[in-house]
């Protein structure tokens, strides 16, 4: 009997297959089948520590990699400073907002 089956680095035809099953599987085939995005997400399935193939750790540094550069470029695209989000200071809303509450305290007068 299948005690799990743990899938590292699902690929788009593995994500595409348990979107296509979730509706039809039974809820034992979730409760045994895990996808995991990142090796260290094993940790918490996986009682034994075990070697892996040093490819597949290296894969994973560059894909954490990746998520920083992908994090850096849309900070510069959307004004965010120092990973704030849109809500850092300085960002364009803050002039709207600022001439918004303006216009609500002239109206209060």
């Amino acid at each position: 009997k299948l005690e799990a089956l743990h899938v590292v680095h699902p690929s788009w035809t593995v994500r595409v297959l348990r979107i296509l099953l979730w509706p039809i599987a039974e809820d034992e085939l979730w409760d045994r089948f895990h996808a995991h995005e990142r090796v260290e997400f094993l940790d918490s399935f996986v009682e034994k520590k075990f070697r892996l193939p040093k490819d597949i750790y290296e894969y994973d540094r560059w894909l954490d990699k990746q998520a920083q550069e992908m994090t850096e470029q849309a900070n510069k695209r959307f004004g965010a400073a120092g990973g704030a989000g849109m809500f850092s200071a300085g960002s364009p809303g803050d002039e709207a907002q600022k001439q918004s509450n303006e216009e609500v305290e002239a109206m209060k007068r």
